[in-house]
């Protein structure tokens, strides 16, 4: 069978012993241990790309909305496309990193969701949908 970290080969040549189960395909921690690393891997850069489109686009659309979101989306007073619009640029771009392109179509969706009139803190708002919209893609 493979050693695995959990009960070692008890023997003065356990590196070596190791190394050789490595190297044989069938051995499940060989296979296991890279596809259990990209996927956490990955979730890790979603979650960052999360708190990215959170920080930069909220943040952002706050800011250009405040100063010059002078046209409204017509179902919410309260925000502008200028806000929108900032919220896709500095979301999008600060997820780049992270995510790659699609980090601009999260960014999008979340825009457009964040201009809807919800009781709801928007900084929760924001990563719950972008978990959401993970699940669906």
């Amino acid at each position: 069978g493979c050693p695995t970290r959990a009960s070692p080969p008890v023997t003065s040549d356990w590196p070596r012993a190791r190394t050789s189960a490595m190297a044989r395909p069938n051995c499940p921690s060989r296979v296991a241990s890279p596809s259990i690393t990209i996927a956490k891997r990955r979730r890790f850069s979603f979650a960052l790309a999360a708190v990215a489109l959170l920080a930069f686009g909220d943040g952002a659309s706050t800011i250009i909305g405040r100063a010059w979101g002078e046209t409204k989306v017509f179902w919410n007073e309260k925000k502008s496309w200028a806000g929108a619009l900032a919220f896709f640029v500095a979301g999008g771009t600060a997820a780049l990193p992270f995510i790659g392109i699609s980090a601009y179509v999260y960014a999008a969706v979340l825009a457009l969701l964040e201009t809807v009139p919800l009781d709801f803190d928007d900084n929760l708002l924001i990563p719950i949908a972008a978990l959401v919209l993970k699940a669906f893609s």
